[in-house]
Parts: structure tokens; sequence; C-alpha cells
């Protein structure tokens, strides 16, 4: 996580959290997400069998105020949970004495960033339920940049759950006029859900395993990791769907799945937004392996949308990536980039190798919009997309179905698919070419004929 950008820093020592059972095997659902060459330590941490219920309660802070701008440096003031199986039920905290602030001109009552009021810290399966959550005011620091300041802060943790949790319109719709942050940031987390809950923000820094925003409203999405993201019957308030954190590489390694959700904002939308850089984040940059996005309804603003008047399939414009994406695939198979407005003497471009080739989807399946003016890349423009594979708006008249995302629907017309009774692998890739399943070896002897060390 060599971080890119106006915030940029020199990395973290490659860790993560990971759920074992008494055995020491590793629960299929936390899988390390990195290659480890040397492992300097393991640290465990018992899991609390005991459920833990806190809940009621009405908390209110106000920030601390300085004169000038200064280094980034979070305040901790809230609850931190490093106990596992626990739940937080029906806890309200509220911003007061805020002063106020000009973010365009840096002047006014000048405070600090708080690292969260709900936190998490090395601990397993935790609920919050019913909570309201504040959106704080974001001050620049002294680097000119906005400093991250958050009220959810899940953070070394599994299975961490915040289900009808929500913020107040005024501080959700920022109606106040103060400039706010997104309310949530997390990092080392594995399987975090947002489920019936409107809050504004679900961002990921250094890393997620499987992240799923279900029924939920929210404003915006930056994430980097891997395993499954999942967006289901969400509204994204919004013109983009789901940021790729250019400043970590933009890095999915995994399957993305968007489906039935609502997008208000405008009649063109862009599914991911994300900047290429030439920069080397600590780990080989991929993009998502698979893409569904499976339905989509748009409406100009919130008037429309509480009136029921979505944008006319033939009026949608739904571009699949941002132009930062495309302007960065064109340099993604370059092996050497010419620095800008950098030159020799006799005119020549000075150039620095890429540092950056990252991996690009394997297959996007586009579903369920038909009319719409959807804009795909164009391989032969974009060379890089040339080994993706596209499948838009398929009907159910499929030769063959697919599953390579398990979970029970074609991956190319979205009909009802149960896995194969006999698995067949005809790739010899381990993976049953219709179903995905996996393929177990099954010889009572093997044969070698080829001499390649591989049973044939």
């Amino acid at each position: 996580y060599i971080r890119y950008g106006v915030n940029e820093n020199s990395g973290a020592s490659q860790k993560e959290i990971i759920l074992v059972d008494k055995d020491g095997n590793v629960d299929p659902t936390t899988p390390l997400m990195f290659d480890y060459e040397n492992i300097t330590s393991i640290t465990p941490y018992i899991i609390d069998d005991e459920p833990l219920l806190i809940q009621g309660g009405t908390f209110k802070t106000s920030p601390f105020f300085t004169n000038t701008p200064q280094q980034y440096s979070s305040y901790g003031r809230g609850l931190k949970c490093a106990r596992s199986n626990v739940t937080f039920k029906n806890i309200r905290h509220y911003l007061e004495n805020e002063g106020v602030y000009n973010y365009s001109t840096n002047t006014g009552d000048y405070g600090c960033p708080y690292g969260g009021f709900y936190g998490t810290y090395v601990c397993n399966n935790v609920v919050f339920e019913n909570c309201l959550a504040s959106a704080r005011i974001v001050y620049k620091g002294s680097n000119g940049a906005g400093m991250g300041t958050y009220d959810l802060s899940p953070g070394y943790a599994t299975n961490v759950l915040y289900k009808e949790c929500y913020q107040e319109d005024d501080n959700f719709f920022n109606a106040s006029g103060q400039s706010r942050w997104g309310v949530m940031g997390s990092s080392y987390c594995k399987n975090v859900t947002f489920l019936d809950s409107k809050l504004t923000r679900f961002d990921a820094h250094n890393g997620i395993h499987n992240a799923f925003i279900i029924n939920t409203e929210i404003k915006m999405i930056r994430v980097n990791g891997t395993g499954n993201f999942v967006m289901e019957n969400c509204i994204m308030h919004n013109t983009g769907l789901v940021g790729l954190r250019e400043d970590y590489g933009g890095f999915w390694d995994g399957n993305i799945i968007l489906k039935n959700n609502v997008m208000i904002g405008g009649a063109s939308v862009t599914m991911f937004t994300n900047t290429w850089y030439n920069h080397y984040f600590g780990y080989p940059a991929r993009y998502p392996s698979n893409i569904v996005i499976d339905g989509l309804t748009l409406y100009r603003s919130r008037a429309d949308y509480e009136a029921g008047n979505a944008v006319a399939p033939e009026d949608a414009t739904i571009t699949l990536f941002g132009s930062g994406i495309l302007t960065g695939a064109k340099n993604i198979v370059e092996d050497y980039l010419p620095i800008k407005d950098a030159y020799y003497p006799d005119g020549t471009p000075v150039v620095l190798p890429n540092k950056c080739q990252a991996t690009p989807p394997e297959r996007i399946t586009i579903r369920n919009l038909q009319g719409c003016n959807i804009i795909i890349p164009n391989k032969t423009e974009y060379t890089w997309f040339e080994s993706t594979e596209y499948v838009v708006n398929q009907t159910t008249d499929c030769a063959a179905h697919f599953d390579h995302i398990p979970d029970g629907l074609c991956d190319d017309c979205g009909a009802d698919f149960t896995p194969c009774t006999e698995h067949v692998d005809l790739n010899n890739d381990g993976k049953c070419c219709f179903c995905a399943g996996d393929v177990e070896i099954r010889c009572d002897k093997h044969v070698d004929k080829e001499l390649n060390g591989k049973c044939d």
C-alpha cells in the first residue's frame, strides 16, 4: 500500500487479519490476500464465545480547534471495539459546537480530523444496528489536501455489519453548506457489509476482502482489495458508481457485481472511476477479473426520483470506464513512458520504465439494460482490453450457461443456473468450464504421455 498523490507515503509492512479455528485452519471467508516470502510475526487473538450487547445512549462530541493548518494527526474520541461477538444497538452520535469553516479559503474555525467514533480493532463478528453516525467537517492540512475524518472506522476486523445505520438528512446531504468528509473509512478488514442503511461513503484504504452494500442509500464508494464486491438494490447520489482508488493502484483482485441499483444525478453516468499512475504500489496492480452489471435505473434529480420520473432507456448513457482509466489503458501497455514536458537537449523525450502494467478485466457482462447507450472501450483503440470478453444484453438463449461468479445465475443472461451434476474441465485449470466449480483429480492411475510432469 505505497500510496501515491498528495497524501503519498512509503507504504506499510505486509500484514492482514485472518480467522482460524482451534486447529489453525484458515476460514475460507478470510483467505490470505497476498503471498508472504517471509513471516516475521504472527499474533493470535482469542475470539470471545459469549455474545455481548451494548445498547442505548446518546453521545455528543465537539471538534478540537487549532489556530493554523496542521499535519495529519487524528483524534480518537469514541467507541473502539476490541472484542469479538459484540452488537452495538440504538446508539446515537451527534456533533455540536462545530463553528464555521470555509474549505475553499481554508479560513474560519480550524479543527482537527478524527479517526472515527465507532471503531473496531482485532475482532470478529461485530454488528452496529440502528446506530446514528455523523459526517464531520473536513479541514485542509498543511499540505493543502483535505484530511480524512471519519465516524465509522472498521480496522483489523473480520465480519463487520452495519445494519439500519444512518445519518440525518442535513448531515447526509450537507444541507448546512459545510464541506463534510465521507462517514466511513476502513483498513485491513474482511467481509464488511452495509445493509438497509443510509451512509454517505464506503471506503477501503489499506485493502479489504469482500465488501457488500445491500439496500443502502449512499453518495460515494472508494475501494481497493480482493474477493467479491457486491452492490445490490442501492441508491447512489452520484454520477460515478464505484471508485477504484487510484492512490492505491485501482486494485481489485476478484469480482465486482452491481445489480438493480439506482443512480441519481443525471442521464449520463460512469460505472468505474479511476486514474492510472506510473507508480509502484507494492504489489502487481490488476482490475476486477469479472464485472457484472445487471440492471440500472437513472434519475436526473432527487425530485425526479421522489416523483418516479426515471430517465428513459433511450436517453440514458452508461459509460463503463471513466476517462482516467481509458487514458491509463493506453499507457499501461507501454514498457517506457515519457515524463510530461521533460526533454533532453536534442529534443528527445525523457522516459521512465512503466512501474504499473496492470492486469485487465477478464470478462465484463452487462444485462437488462436494453435500449441504453452503453459505452464500452473499443479494443482497437484501447489494446489493453484485447483479452477482455464483452457480453452485452445476452438473451436467455445461451448455448451453455456459465457461472464463474458463483451466485446461482448465468453470468451472460442472468438465468437461474444449477451447478453441474458432473463437472467438465476442458480448460485444464481445475475449474468446471460450465459452472466454475472446483474439479477434483479423479484418475485411478496418472498417465503422462507428453512427459511434462502433468497427468494428461
